[in-house]
């Protein structure tokens, strides 16, 4: 009996397919069958899929007559496939070995419909060296589901599509639920995933979570089935359409729909600011005509966001005429002075916490968030200290009049709260105060004021 069938979308990939096969062959879980369907590819990949087919017969190969892009492949590798569960995969990643054995217990230990687990990301740094970065997830909730044998999607409803984002290479899918539920990939260029995973999660009765990493996903890979959406920059709004009339024909949208109005102004900000200018435009018109007009995204109270400049961007797109009217940044830092002009009460409820417990306050890092926030709140009088790690800022001023100091017992008496304005080295930094005090916390303030996956983080899930 099989019990996963490993679908991979291929085209181009004879640099990392070697890589991406030998880790699934290698796999704890014997019972699999490899189903790839080859895209038409132009390189040596029919080549090598062959190769390891002759090998091993658990590998079965599908051609496309032309190229017909991943989700028509995926399609076609999910109507042939035989396995108790599905996985869809990429051909320029790797995995644990242990990937499909335990999300196949998990899976089958809880009948559950989805099973998800992690992934991290990595590059090569031009030197051969692998660089590995983690996704941010909300860690206190992925502890909490991981313990459990499998939940209900109602449990998590109000935050269903922003725990986890709209890939398929980290969840396994019982076939006879997809095979009910009708669900198919969107044959869209980009995006062609989001749909199927995504009304996968709202139609499912039971869901696992493993809270560990078994994926390592490439990124910036120009052949990466991925890798095209400045051609298609209207697949972001084909798959939320797509989305919401689903939820509304499975009468589901009043469970997922705060979720739902989150997810897609964040997911659409996204695809708004990492276009290029003329896609850029073009999805501002269609913004005003489909999602934001036909979903009537802007038409929600403030109550319904969760955070400041998910709502702002709606109503900027909502009551521009022009794209260069709006006025939406496509900068980082610009986005960051925003983000501290329009949701000051979050800045305030930083401050009121500090307050209330006697806490000596400090900032760490005087990079440009660090600067930014300290040119709009240095001048109040709350905060005592401003760290640096960098021996160039040692001893110089800031704009604010304070004197940059190196954290060390000395410095850090009288300091109970340091706040930190980049999430890349938030980590660093509480480990940094941990072998100096046990008593002085840390907090993202990042993550706290523009989380990365749309989810409504307390500021006490941003402290360590």
């Amino acid at each position: 009996m099989i019990k996963i069938s490993v679908i991979m979308a291929v085209y181009n990939s004879e640099k990392y397919l070697k890589e991406c096969l030998d880790s699934l062959l290698s796999q704890s879980l014997k019972e699999i069958e490899i189903i790839c369907v080859d895209d038409a590819s132009e390189d040596n990949t029919a080549a090598i899929l062959e190769q390891y087919r002759i090998e091993d017969s658990r590998i079965r190969i599908l051609r496309n007559e032309e190229n017909c892009g991943a989700g028509a492949s995926r399609n076609r590798g999910l109507s042939e496939a035989e396995g108790e569960y599905l996985i869809f995969l990429d051909a320029d990643d790797y995995f644990e070995q242990d990937m499909l054995l335990s999300a196949w217990k998990k899976a089958v230990n809880g009948a559950v419909d989805v099973c998800i687990f992690k992934e991290d990301s990595f590059w090569d740094d031009g030197d051969g060296v692998r660089v590995f970065g983690e996704y941010s997830y909300v860690q206190n909730i992925m502890k909490g589901l991981a313990e459990k044998c499998c939940f209900s999607p109602t449990e998590v409803k109000e935050v269903l599509f922003n725990l986890w984002n709209g890939w398929a290479w980290d969840k396994l899918f019982r076939k006879a639920f997809v095979e009910e539920k009708g669900l198919q990939f969107q044959e869209l260029r980009t995006t062609n995933d989001a749909f199927f995973v995504h009304a996968a999660l709202a139609g499912a009765e039971r869901i696992a979570f493993i809270n560990d990493i078994y994926v390592h996903h490439r990124v910036e890979v120009i052949t990466s089935l991925s890798n095209r959406r400045d051609s298609s920059w209207e697949c972001c709004c084909l798959y939320l359409k797509k989305l919401k009339l689903y939820l509304e024909k499975q009468k589901s949208f009043d469970l997922y729909g705060k979720s739902f109005i989150n997810w897609a102004a964040n997911f659409l900000y996204w695809n708004f600011w990492t276009l290029n200018h003329e896609n850029r435009q073009k999805l501002f018109y269609a913004l005003k005509e489909s999602m934001i007009g036909e979903s009537s995204l802007s038409e929600y109270t403030s109550n319904m966001f969760y955070h400041a400049f998910d709502e702002w961007f709606v109503r900027k797109i909502a009551g521009s005429r022009t794209l260069e009217a709006c006025g939406i940044p496509i900068d980082e830092m610009e986005r960051w002075n925003i983000i501290l002009q329009i949701d000051k009460s979050k800045v305030d409820q930083i401050f009121q916490y500090a307050d209330t417990r006697r806490y000596g306050v400090a900032v760490w890092g005087i990079g440009k968030r660090g600067s930014l926030f300290l040119d709009k709140y240095g001048n109040q009088g709350k905060i005592k200290k401003v760290y640096d790690m960098d021996p160039q800022k040692i001893g110089k001023k800031t704009k604010s009049g304070y004197r940059i100091e190196e954290f060390n017992p000395e410095t850090g008496e009288g300091i109970h709260l340091i706040l930190v304005m980049g999430v890349s080295y938030y980590k660093t930094v509480a480990e940094t105060v941990r072998t100096v005090s046990a008593v002085i916390k840390v907090l993202d303030v990042q993550s706290y004021l523009e989380p990365f996956l749309s989810y409504p983080l307390s500021l006490e899930d941003c402290i360590l």
